[in-house]
This record gives structure tokens, sequence and C-alpha cells, in this order.
């Protein structure tokens, strides 16, 4: 039967030896006849600190002199009060340990044992001070973060934290505005090694940010793209065939554009199709079309994130075109009419160096009628070879006014000097 003083309020919980009619007579001095539990839902009683301390002697001298019923329900009180009392003084508890800003192994092991004794578990615990553990988690963050590397002892220490105090949600801000930090890092030398790729993509594993691999890999593949066109490496075309797209064509880079069009004192948007392919860049509007060879390119303008400027030789189409990526598009142009005026010896991302070295028959035979069958540094005409002028290995083309004709001991002598 559960025993609850109607004039104090104090419970004593379930006392199995109380039946209904029994007279029953409470510590603080109030007696009655038990009629039964209480109908109202069972709760616990706030109890003054004067009538606890009141009880617990009294629970106390009654199990030592006669061990009634009275005494086991005040021992029952009296570990309910401390189990409170340690709840409370938890914040303070966990303040403590952390003040170094860690939590040693044996710092968290005394913590549980002291959980174990008042019957607290540790989820129940740490909801309790779930502020304090959000705090502590962004500090620690903060700290491990400073030097902008996360080393696979501080992610370890990290990672027991964020299961201890179930904060993996509390750090994710922190741990995004990381990644982008790092990420605008990565690519402010315009160039993403293979090192610094696998670097983010271990971070974003770290911290469960799969959410935002998608944006860090588009970021990423731009660059190393455009890093790509400036080094004379032509990325892989796209999988789309257009109608109009000829037989030895391929297209490498499409987007919707907006062509400036001056009409008097203003300029109009002339919505089209922005296209560049290997051997030259279209722009198809409802109205009219413009396509130029890549080598009647004279002038390309990207500084502008969406404004790129050009200039054609003849004129039709010059202008400005709106883009998505003005940039990316600039670095197509660029490299393909490079190519294409054969100022540099442009090459697919699957080529090999040795497939890159190899000079077309044709321009063989031109060099040596151009250098007469000579070396052009000593007049030798034997144990003559091709020469690229311009290694390939630094974008140099396999083009005529890229070779020429050596002796095996002068190019031997210009491969020590480079």
């Amino acid at each position: 039967m559960r025993v609850i003083c109607p004039s104090c309020k104090y419970d004593a919980g379930d006392i199995p030896e109380v039946t209904i009619g029994q007279h029953v007579e409470c510590d603080c001095g109030f007696k009655w006849i038990y009629k039964g539990s209480p109908k109202a839902a069972p709760g616990t009683y706030q109890v003054s600190k004067e009538i606890a301390k009141k009880a617990l002697r009294a629970a106390s001298s009654a199990a030592k002199s006669t061990g009634s019923i009275v005494a086991a329900g005040f021992r029952k009180a009296k570990k309910h009060i401390a189990r409170k009392q340690f709840v409370k003084n938890l914040p303070s508890r966990f303040l403590q340990a952390v003040q170094d800003g860690v939590i040693t192994h044996e710092e968290e092991l005394q913590i549980r044992h002291e959980l174990d004794r008042h019957g607290i578990s540790w989820n129940e615990a740490v909801s309790q001070i779930k502020p304090l553990t959000k705090e502590f988690a962004h500090r620690v963050f903060a700290d491990m973060i400073a030097d902008n590397v996360v080393t696979s002892r501080e992610h370890e220490e990290m990672r027991h934290y964020i299961e201890m105090f179930d904060i993996k949600e509390d750090i994710k801000p922190q741990a995004k505005e990381f990644i982008r930090r790092i990420l605008a890092e990565t690519i402010a030398d315009s160039e993403v090694t293979a090192e610094e790729r696998a670097q983010i993509s271990e971070y974003i594993r770290y911290f469960h940010l799969e959410d935002i691999r998608p944006e860090v890999n588009a970021v990423l593949d731009r660059v190393e793209t455009i890093w790509k066109l400036n080094n004379n490496i032509l990325p892989n075309p796209l999988t789309e065939q257009p109608l109009w797209l000829k037989s030895d064509e391929a297209l490498y880079f499409k987007t919707d554009a907006h062509y400036l069009r001056k009409l008097r004192d203003e300029f109009i948007k002339v919505p089209g199709e922005f296209c560049i392919t290997n051997t030259r860049f279209e722009f198809v509007a409802m109205e009219w079309t413009v396509s130029h060879p890549h080598e009647q390119l004279r002038r390309c303008d990207a500084s502008r994130r969406t404004h790129l400027s050009l200039l054609f030789h003849p004129k039709a189409g010059s202008g400005t075109y709106i883009v998505s990526d003005a940039p990316m598009a600039g670095a197509y142009l660029n490299a393909l009419a490079r190519a294409a005026n054969r100022t540099i010896s442009i090459t697919r991302e699957s080529e090999t160096l040795d497939e890159r070295r190899r000079i077309p028959k044709e321009a063989k035979h031109e060099v040596w009628i151009r250098d007469q069958g000579k070396c052009v540094e000593c007049g030798a005409e034997d144990y003559l070879e091709y020469d690229h002028v311009i290694p390939v290995s630094r974008g140099g083309a396999n083009s005529a006014n890229n070779i020429q004709l050596l002796c095996r001991r002068c190019n031997s002598y210009k491969s020590d000097k480079i």
C-alpha cells in the first residue's frame, strides 16, 4: 500500500505491511486511519529541509530500535533526497571535470560510478546538463580546428565526445563553416591536388556532413577543370550530341546565355544557347545564329563571374555574353583557340606524355624541308633528331613552328641545360 501523510504530504512509498483501517502515525505527529492508496496521480511531493532532516533522524533511530515499517519508508526517503541532491549538483560536477578543456578516462569512469551509485542513467544525466555539454563541444571543436588541421588523435577524441554527449547535431554548423574555410584555402591558388581533395572528403566523413558533399565536389571539379584547361589538358567532352554537331566534332561546353545586343542607345538581352566544340564557338538564338572557328577568336575576357566579352574577326557576334560561369567558358575558348593557332599542343585528359610527344608526319616533312636536313645549331647532317623548342611537358605544340632539327650532340647539350 502507498502511504502519504495527509498533513505534511510526505510520500513514504509502498509499504506492504500497512492495511486499510490500520492506525498510522507520521513522524510529523499527525495520526490517521489508513483508507487506501490516494486516488490522485502518483507524484513526488516537496518536503521542507527541516521536516526532511527530522524524518531522517527519526528513521535512523527507528531502524536501530525497532526496524519498523516507518523506518523502511524513511530509508527510501533518504536515498531519494540524496539522489535529488546529486542531480542538482551535476552541472557543477561537470564543470569541474571539464575546466581544463578535456575529460580524462579516469574522470569519465568516476562520473559513471557516481551515477550508478545513485541509480541515474548516463542519458538521463546528459539530458540534465545539455546546455553545458553543447557549450563544451563548441569549445573543444574550436580548439581542434584552430590550426586548420584535424589530426587522427583529435578526431578520435572529438568522436568520443560526440558519442558521450550526443552532440553530433550541435557541432554541425561549426563543422560546415570549417569545411568551407578549408575549401576556400584549397582553391585560393586555383589548383586542387589529389591529397587536398582526399583530405576534404575525409573531413566530410569525420563530421557526418554528406549533405554538403555534392556542393563541395562541384566547387573542386570546377577549379580542377579550369586548371587543366589553363595547362593545356582538355577534359573529356560532354556525352550530348546535338543535331548540328558535325561528325568530327565533340561538344565540350553548353549553357543557356544572353547576348547583349545594342539597339540605338540601349542594350537588349537576346536569349540563346552558348556552345563550344573542339573546332568552333556557336551561339544559337531564335532570330539568328553566330558561329566562329576558334582561329577567329581575337580576345576573350572572363574577368567577371557571369559576363564574357568576346572579340572575333570578322566581328559578327562580338560583344558581351551573360553565362552561368564565364571563367569556365573563357578557359575552354582560350585553350581551344591556342590549340587551333598551334601556339600550344592541347591533349586529352586520358593521353599519356609519350602519346603527346608523337610528331605528325606532315609536321616532320615540313620541318625537314625548312631546316634543309641539317642541325640548326651546328649544321651537321648525321644523327639528326626532331626536337621540341618548347618541351611537350611544358605545353609545347607538335606543330612545325615548335619543332626543329638537331643533331644528337646538340640535342643532348640542350637537354642538359633544361
